[in-house]
């Protein structure tokens, strides 16, 4: 098992409006792994800012993954992510929503013929939900690689 805490208080930019900031971060991982073949990991953060108008956005990232090593040969891995960002529209410049999530997954399954010869099979999605528009699927990706060295 493994543990990691950060937090960091800075200055920093608001890019968006033109003007400094001040910012606070934190976050926090574990990794466990409770047999040879099995690995889970989990994380959170946090990103707030201020700026002299008062609070401008708080964005949190959810991260979580599974591997599990069939053989030293073949493995899967699984990840999903949940990014969501609350912004206070009265700070900014322009139009910005309240309220911006976005999801996501991938899962992958690895097999190694050998160093040179590899096989991938996987899939990802993302989803976006606002202030105007429900949970929508953005995109979906089936993909096979193929990897193989041609040696003489």
């Amino acid at each position: 098992m493994s543990l990691s805490v950060n937090a960091a208080e800075y200055r920093g930019i608001d890019y968006m409006n033109g003007q400094d900031g001040d910012g606070k971060d934190w976050g926090a991982t574990v990794t466990l792994r409770p047999g040879k073949r099995l690995q889970w990991g989990l994380s959170a953060s946090e990103s707030r800012m201020s700026v002299p108008e008062g609070w401008l956005y708080t964005a949190r990232i959810y991260y979580a993954s599974v591997n599990y090593f069939f053989t030293n040969r073949l493995f899967f891995r699984g990840i999903l992510q949940r990014y969501d960002v609350d912004q206070n529209p009265e700070t900014y410049r322009t139009t910005v929503s309240r309220i911006n999530q976005h999801l996501g997954s991938q899962f992958l399954f690895s097999y190694r013929v050998n160093p040179f010869t590899l096989v991938y099979l996987g899939y990802s999605d993302s989803g976006l939900q606002d202030d105007r528009t429900d949970l929508t699927t953005m995109s979906r990706t089936f993909f096979v690689k193929l990897s193989y060295a041609w040696r003489p």
